[in-house]
């Protein structure tokens, strides 16, 4: 079975700056992958060239062993989903945050309604339906973040530094939420943090990024 995403000599530039430059990574479908390093190593620059959002500036990526330029883009952000380090809520309900992709999506409001109660009972924040944005805790604010992306059924979740302004228990909760769905669902996750423990704890595998380079950090499946 192919990795789930492949790079080939991957680069990234920025006004003549390389900020990435891969020249192979693979990352394997149902794993839990933590990417880290020092502020401007090129950790979200990957991660949005993973979701699809922005395009490198030379080299190949193949999902499934498919070369994405052959492929509707469009398929892939829908499949793996980025959720930013301070993500943006409406200014309404925990409910009708969730509950928005639905809704472009036109699926009927039974339907929604069913999936952002499971998406929020996943993320533990049953019971925070009519909760406005405004009244959420940094950690309860990425766990809705989570729960939006979960409710679209994606097979992937990328994650830039989502605990960076979340208190101790708050990191504790985001780590075990985002262990639970991977180990429940199978869904792959990828994320960027500067939290050593945090990655230790989660990581199947860990890289570091240096210079817009990578090599393994620390690996081994936890338990």
């Amino acid at each position: 079975m192919p990795p789930l995403f492949e790079l080939r000599d991957i680069t990234k530039e920025y006004n003549g700056r390389q900020v990435l430059d891969i020249s192979h990574l693979a990352l394997e479908q149902g794993r839990r992958y933590v990417f880290m390093g020092a502020n401007g190593a090129g950790k979200s620059t990957l991660l949005f060239i993973l979701a699809s959002l922005i395009l490198p500036s030379d080299g190949s990526i193949y999902w499934k062993g498919q070369n994405i330029d052959t492929l509707d883009r469009d398929t892939i952000r829908r499949k793996a989903t980025m959720i930013a380090q301070n993500p943006y809520l409406f200014h309404t309900s925990v409910e009708k945050n969730v509950a928005y992709g639905l809704k472009i999506r036109r699926v009927v409001r039974e339907t929604r309604h069913v999936r952002v109660r499971e998406a929020l009972r996943q993320v533990g924040l049953e019971g925070f339906e009519k909760r406005k944005a405004y009244q959420l805790s940094g950690g309860e604010t990425q766990r809705v973040a989570i729960a939006r992306s979960l409710v679209l059924d994606p097979e992937v979740l990328l994650l830039d530094e989502p605990t960076a302004n979340v208190d101790a228990q708050g990191i504790q909760q985001v780590g075990s939420i985002l262990r639970d769905i991977n180990e429940r669902r199978g869904l792959t996750v990828i994320m960027a943090t500067h939290n050593v423990d945090q990655a230790s704890e989660l990581a199947h595998e860990v890289f570091y990024l240096a210079d817009g380079k990578i090599r393994p950090a620390f690996n081994g499946p936890t338990t």
